[in-house]
């Protein structure tokens, strides 16, 4: 088995893909316009989006009221290769970030946080140089 895909449940298709497209810079790679959308971030990997009401439809808890978890459950982590410059372009385009640009040592990377449109946290990252 491989993963290949990681499907973010969305409030918002258009709001997300602009999220994902124009500011985090992804490709298109399919669309339908309303529902779900993939983005290539690699040659071996696709994020979709896909509208939350839907899923939740598909799984028998349409109606039902999506929880809000005091703590994240995941962080979508998008490797860089500057964070810092990374950093100023997202705060050039309006960005609120949840962190500033950190060095991680004991990660061995340096790291930025913000959320998307639907509070998904995302993280951008890239290798601490070697010491």
């Amino acid at each position: 088995m491989r993963l290949e895909i990681v499907r973010l449940l969305v409030a918002d298709l258009s709001i997300s893909l602009t999220f994902y497209r124009d500011v985090l810079g992804m490709t298109v790679s399919s669309e339908d316009g309303e529902d779900y959308a993939d983005l290539r971030v690699s040659e071996d990997f696709t994020l979709a989006l896909f509208r939350r009401d839907l899923m939740a439809a598909a799984v028998g808890r349409a109606g039902l009221a999506p929880s809000a978890a005091v703590q994240d459950s995941f962080v979508l982590v998008i490797g860089t290769d500057d964070v810092d410059a990374a950093a100023d372009r997202l705060r050039g385009l309006g960005m609120r970030l949840e962190t500033d640009p950190t060095d991680r040592p004991d990660w061995g990377i340096r790291t930025l946080h913000l959320r998307d449109p639907d509070g998904h946290l995302v993280e951008l990252n890239s290798p601490l140089p070697d010491r």
